[in-house]
């Protein structure tokens, strides 16, 4: 039975290129996942409140640093679990497990709305002005179209994931 679903898996990968699910996989997924990792523990740790540290050279403090450690430590937490995630999704999808598409679905319109929650109550806790049409509408409306991409893409390729 093996040999059958692995036969048809490749019947199937050859039909179709793959290109962009090996570059996801073998690359994307990882490097995301551990800048994720790196980021969320800077920020919990809330490192950049120490002396000694001085991520102000590396442009750190201006898209981590807020001045309120509550909410630092909180993104970095939720950085840490979307790193996590994307560990975990890249490996279900290596394997072609079969719910490694619904994780994987949720995991990009998880990267999404953590990226415009941040951004919206960033500006609330430091006080800036936040401009509603370029920053939440017209990239929410960008990461759209890049979800349907990715869903359009990887369901002409779900009979691959059986296992």
């Amino acid at each position: 039975m093996d040999e059958k679903l692995e036969t048809i898996q490749e019947e199937q990968s050859k039909a179709l290129p793959m290109k962009w699910y090996k570059f996801d996989v073998n690359f994307l997924l990882i490097f995301s996942g551990v800048i994720n990792i790196a980021g969320g523990l800077i920020a919990a740790s809330c490192i950049m409140y120490s002396d000694m540290a001085n991520f102000a050279d590396i442009g750190f403090i201006e898209y981590y640093y807020t001045g309120n450690k509550v909410f630092d430590i909180i993104c970095g937490v939720l950085l840490l679990i979307l790193g996590a995630a994307e560990l975990i999704v890249r490996s279900r999808m290596k394997k072609f497990t079969a719910d490694a598409l619904k994780k994987y679905y949720v995991l990009i319109i998880a990267r999404q709305v953590f990226t415009y929650a941040y951004g919206i109550v960033f500006a609330f806790v430091t006080n800036t002005e936040l401009n509603i049409i370029s920053t939440v509408v017209v990239s929410f409306a960008v990461s759209l179209v890049c979800v349907m991409l990715e869903v359009y893409y990887f369901n002409k390729r779900k009979a691959m994931f059986v296992n």
